[in-house]
């Protein structure tokens, strides 16, 4: 049976009004386009996974180093906190508060370790819940902050007082059997911007760090900003419960960011979250290139086809 015959009898509901000569280009770019559809679209959602794939290894190994790091800060600042505790003139004027010397003492110590880099105030408590001394102006820490700072010792969570991210440090005073105060050290959250942006282009793509207290304060580490969605309304436990297990990868949109892929975690025993944003757009920018590669291609593809198709037609 000649192809003659095949695409003028078995053909004739293909194209019907059509002669053979512009039939079996047709044909032939038809199925050609329907075959590079199929495998471009195959081929996009692969680069597409790897990419994310890629994006969400980067996430997770980031988030964990970044993780170390400030969980080692935090051991830093309660040793700090349990030699400035151990001092005997804290002690002393828990004991004596209306001693003169002992105060004189007990401030020069305090406003010495207030001079520290971010250290905005420091509060000596009594053990009967009355603030014995203060360092650090009367609105440079929240009014209420001994309702939500633990006083075993630990670093409290993240809030916004007065435009900026800070947050307390306790530590109690005098030794564990005879515990007669407790002191807190606020320090504020900021960090210079040159530093931000060399740690971000060492992770590249345009990365952003974050990190807060879910429905306290949050920051960029230069400002102040909004809490990220995937810790709001109905989804805030659920998240929570991920995180504090590693890092988990999640997808949102934030205001001033848009759309990105985010590495959450839970910092150690602390009610800090750590959150590693990358832009969705540069994470999938590979998987577009290639998609907008075929998009060129494809219509060469085809077009050879038909000039293909268009010559066979002529030599039946």
């Amino acid at each position: 049976m000649s192809a003659r015959y095949l695409f003028s009898c078995q053909g004739t509901a293909v194209f019907p009004n059509l002669s053979l000569k512009l039939k079996l280009p047709l044909i032939l770019s038809t199925v050609l386009a329907l075959a590079i559809v199929a495998l471009a679209a195959a081929a996009y959602h692969e680069v597409r996974l790897a990419s994310v794939g890629a994006a969400s290894e980067r996430l997770q190994r980031v988030s964990q180093q970044l993780g170390g790091l400030l969980e080692a800060s935090f051991r830093a600042r309660e040793a700090e906190m349990a030699v400035l505790t151990a001092r005997p003139e804290l002690e002393e004027l828990l004991r004596s508060p209306d001693d003169a010397s002992a105060r004189r003492a007990a401030v020069d110590l305090l406003t010495e370790s207030a001079t520290a880099e971010a250290v905005v105030a420091l509060d000596l408590i009594g053990a009967d819940g009355r603030r014995v001394l203060e360092i650090g102006g009367a609105d440079a820490r929240p009014d209420d902050f001994r309702e939500s700072v633990p006083s075993e010792g630990t670093v409290g969570p993240l809030v916004n007082h007065g435009g900026r991210v800070m947050y307390a440090t306790s530590a109690p005073v005098g030794d564990p059997e005879g515990v007669s105060g407790t002191l807190f050290q606020w320090r504020a959250v900021q960090v210079d911007p040159e530093t931000v942006s060399v740690l971000t282009d060492l992770i590249g793509v345009d990365a952003t760090i974050v990190f807060g207290t879910p429905g306290q304060g949050w920051t960029d580490l230069i400002r102040v900003i909004d809490e990220p969605p995937l810790f709001l309304s109905e989804v805030t436990a659920s998240a929570e419960a991920r995180a504090s297990t590693g890092v988990e990868v999640e997808t949102y949109s934030r205001e001033g960011a848009g759309a990105v892929f985010a590495g959450v975690s839970r910092l150690g025993a602390t009610p800090w979250y750590l959150v590693v944003e990358l832009p969705e757009d540069a994470v999938l920018a590979s998987a577009h290139d290639f998609l907008v590669r075929l998009l060129v291609v494809s219509p060469l593809a085809l077009l050879l086809a038909a000039i293909k198709g268009r010559g066979a037609s002529i030599a039946l």
